[in-house]
């Protein structure tokens, strides 16, 4: 959404939190979110296949929960992506994810 963002034709992971709706719900549901959904499935099972790993860089035995009736998860989620779990270089994405 131009409206909202600069340059929102490029994907960028470290944009500032924002309040997007991902792929909607009810009568305003993205028809592809299955496709990508599956797409995703394939991607993921690729990457682990590969050797890739995604470490948890919160304290996955204390997290911090949601306080939505709605939606029970993690509030708050950094992760850091790397080709493998022995892979000691700078990792391939950093990302933090946010529950609203």
């Amino acid at each position: 959404d131009e409206d909202v963002f600069d340059n929102p034709e490029e994907f960028n992971i470290n944009r500032p939190i924002n309040k997007h709706v991902s792929f909607g719900s009810g009568a305003h549901v993205c028809i592809a979110a299955s496709f990508v959904k599956s797409e995703m499935e394939a991607i993921f099972r690729a990457f682990f296949k590969n050797g890739g790993a995604i470490k948890a860089k919160y304290n996955i035995n204390e997290p911090q929960w949601t306080n939505n009736a709605t939606f029970h998860g993690i509030l708050n989620q950094f992760i850091e992506i790397s080709k493998s779990n022995t892979d000691t270089s700078k990792p391939l994405v950093k990302a933090h994810f946010v529950e609203y």
